[in-house]
């Protein structure tokens, strides 16, 4: 399990430092690293407990690191781009 801990947390860092934010008013980079990386590990969780199923009736033990990495990335993107958070309204 030591193997996960640094990979996925190294999807979220880079992720969450590389990817362009959606919004005109982005949050700062700090944030940004940060979301990445919690989107990285509840994407990693959501898409790992799917290939564990997958593994569990298959018989094999491929597809929870392979479902679980793909979710890592697509966790981290999402949540570093700020795609799904609400946008703030404007005052006036």
């Amino acid at each position: 399990m030591l193997l996960p801990l640094a990979s996925v947390s190294l999807i979220g860092v880079l992720v969450g430092a590389s990817v362009r934010p959606v919004a005109r008013t982005a949050r700062p980079f700090a944030l940004r690293v940060l979301a990445g990386l919690v989107g990285a590990w509840a994407g990693f969780a959501v898409f790992a407990l799917t290939g564990v199923t997958i593994d569990v009736i298959a018989g094999t033990g491929v597809w929870v690191a392979t479902l679980g990495h793909l979710g890592a990335v697509l966790g981290a993107v999402l949540a570093a781009r700020g795609d799904g958070v609400p946008r703030r309204r404007a005052r006036g």
